[in-house]
C-alpha cells in the first residue's frame, strides 16, 4: 500500500496548477479592468495656463499675423491648433498655442493609429484604430483645456470597409463606414443610434459629408436600385436626427456622387460635374424639390451664405455672388491688374480671399505682393485689406502645383489662416507649407 507521501505529490501538483491558473485569471481580470491589456493612454502637459480663443466669430479686420505654424492642423479650437503627428510607430494629437506656437499638450494611445479629429461640444473628438485592423475602433474625447480624456467609447474601426469618415454637427458626432452610420453624443460619448445602409442600397458613401438638412440628418447611399427606373444610382437619405430612421430619399441624377454644399438649413447645392448643370435641392417641404440653376460658365462654387453662392473663376478671373434662388449675379469683384484671386473661404456673412501675383510652378512669392481681402458676402464690398508677408511653401519653391496659389482657410474663433495650395503636405502636418494665422489687432 502506498505511503502517505505518494498520495501528497499529485495532490500538491494539482493544487499548484490551480493556484497558477487562479493567479493568471486574477491578473487578466485586473489587467482588463485597469486597461493594461488594451491601448494605454499617455499624455504630456499641459504646459502653462489654458490659452483663450482670439474671438468668438470670424474676424472682421484680420490685420495682425499672430503666428506662423508648420503644416496644416486637423482643427482649431480654444486658441489652439491641433496636429496629427507621429514619432516612430507612435501617433499622437498635439495642441499648439496660437499666440506662442508652443506645444501645450500631447495625447496618444500606444499601439493605436489616429484617424482624425473633429471639434464638437467644445471637445476634440478623436478616432483611433489599431495596427492589426481590429474591427473595433476607439473614440476618445479630449478636453482642449487640459489634454485629458473626458470619455472613451468603442466605435467601428476606420479600417473597416472601402472608405470611412467622421463628421461633427452641433453636439453630435457621426462615425461612418460603408456598412454603418453611428451617431454619438459628443458631450458624454453615449450611443444615440446606428443605421445600416437603407433598403435597396449596398453601402453608405462616407466621402459625402453627413450634415443637417430639412429638419433631419442627410447622408449619401451608394449602389441603390431604383425600382421605377431600374438602374443603380446614388441616393441622398434624410434620417430622423433622434432615432436614425429613414424619413425620405432624394435620388441623385445620373450615376455620379457629386460634390455638394449646404446653402442653408433646408437647401443643398449639387455642384457641377464636367458638363452637368448646378442643381439645388430644396428639402423644406414634404417632398424635396430639385431645380436647375444657371451658373457662370468656368466658375466653381467656393462657399455659400444666406441664400448666396460664392463663385470663383480660378486662375483667370472674377469672384461673384450668385443667388441660389434664381442664379442671377448679385455682385462681382475682379482681381487687380496683374493679379489673381485664390480660392475663397466664407463665414459669418464675409468672404476671405487672397489677391496675389500669378505664380508658375517652381517659383516663390516675393515680399509684400499678396493681400488678404475681406468682402461683404451680400454686396461684394471690400471691408478690409491686409498686406501679407512672405510665406514659405515647405520646400525651396511652390513646387508641384501647376497653378499654385495662396488660400484663405478656417475663418472662425477670431482668426483666419493663409497657406499654399498643394505641395509638401503630409498626413502628419509638420513638413507641409507654412501657415499664417491672422487675427484682429487689439486697441
Amino acid at each position: 500500500m502506498p505511503g502517505p507521501s505518494t498520495w501528497r505529490t499529485p495532490r500538491s501538483a494539482l493544487v499548484l496548477v490551480l493556484a497558477v491558473l487562479l493567479a493568471v485569471g486574477a491578473w487578466q481580470a485586473y489587467a482588463r479592468l485597469s486597461g493594461n491589456d488594451g491601448p494605454q493612454e499617455w499624455r504630456r502637459g499641459p504646459y502653462g495656463n489654458p490659452p483663450a480663443a482670439l474671438g468668438d466669430s470670424a474676424p472682421v479686420r484680420p490685420d495682425q499675423v499672430v503666428q506662423r505654424l508648420p503644416g496644416r492642423p486637423e482643427a482649431f479650437t480654444h486658441g489652439l491648433a491641433l496636429y496629427q503627428e507621429h514619432e516612430g510607430t507612435e501617433e499622437r494629437l498635439t495642441a499648439r498655442a496660437l499666440r506662442t506656437g508652443r506645444t501645450y499638450w500631447t495625447y496618444g494611445l500606444r499601439g493605436m493609429n489616429l484617424y482624425g479629429a473633429q471639434i464638437s461640444a467644445q471637445l476634440a473628438i478623436t478616432w483611433w484604430y489599431d495596427h492589426w485592423l481590429d474591427p473595433t475602433g476607439l473614440a476618445v474625447a479630449v478636453d482642449p483645456a487640459t489634454g485629458e480624456a473626458r470619455w472613451r467609447a468603442e466605435v467601428p474601426s476606420p479600417s473597416r470597409g472601402m472608405s470611412t469618415d467622421m463628421y461633427a454637427t452641433g453636439s453630435t458626432v457621426y462615425f461612418q463606414t460603408d456598412a454603418e452610420l453611428l451617431a454619438m453624443s459628443a458631450s458624454d460619448g453615449r450611443r444615440l443610434w446606428h443605421a445600416a445602409p437603407p433598403k435597396d442600397c449596398e453601402r453608405w458613401t462616407p466621402a459625402a459629408e453627413v450634415l443637417p438638412l430639412g429638419g433631419g440628418i442627410t447622408a449619401l447611399a451608394d449602389d441603390c436600385q431604383d425600382q421605377e427606373r431600374d438602374f443603380v444610382e446614388y441616393t441622398r437619405v434624410i434620417l430622423d436626427p433622434e432615432t436614425g430612421t429613414e424619413r425620405r430619399r432624394i435620388p441623385y441624377p445620373g450615376d455620379t456622387a457629386r460634390r455638394h454644399l449646404r446653402i442653408d438649413d433646408s437647401t443643398l447645392a449639387l455642384l457641377p460635374d464636367r458638363d452637368d448643370p448646378l442643381l439645388v435641392i430644396d428639402a423644406s417641404g414634404s417632398q424635396p424639390a430639385t431645380r436647375r440653376l444657371s451658373f457662370p460658365q468656368g466658375h466653381t462654387v467656393e462657399g455659400a451664405t444666406d441664400g448666396l453662392l460664392i463663385a470663383g473663376a480660378g486662375d483667370s478671373g472674377t469672384l461673384r455672388g450668385v443667388s441660389a434662388v434664381d442664379g442671377r449675379e448679385r455682385w462681382a469683384h475682379p482681381p487687380a491688374r496683374g493679379t489673381r484671386l485664390g480660392r475663397a473661404a466664407v463665414a459669418d456673412g464675409r468672404v476671405y480671399v487672397v489677391q496675389q501675383p500669378r505664380q508658375e510652378a517652381g517659383t516663390t512669392l516675393v515680399q509684400g505682393s499678396a493681400r488678404l481681402l475681406v468682402l461683404d458676402a451680400h454686396s461684394g464690398a471690400v471691408l478690409h485689406s491686409t498686406r501679407l508677408p512672405r510665406l514659405r511653401s515647405g520646400t525651396d519653391s511652390v513646387g508641384v502645383d501647376n497653378h499654385p496659389q495662396l488660400l484663405a482657410q478656417h475663418p472662425a474663433d477670431g482668426t483666419v489662416t493663409v497657406t499654399w495650395s498643394g505641395n509638401g503636405t503630409t498626413a502628419w502636418g509638420l513638413s507641409g507649407p507654412e501657415l499664417l494665422v491672422l487675427a484682429e489687432s487689439k486697441p
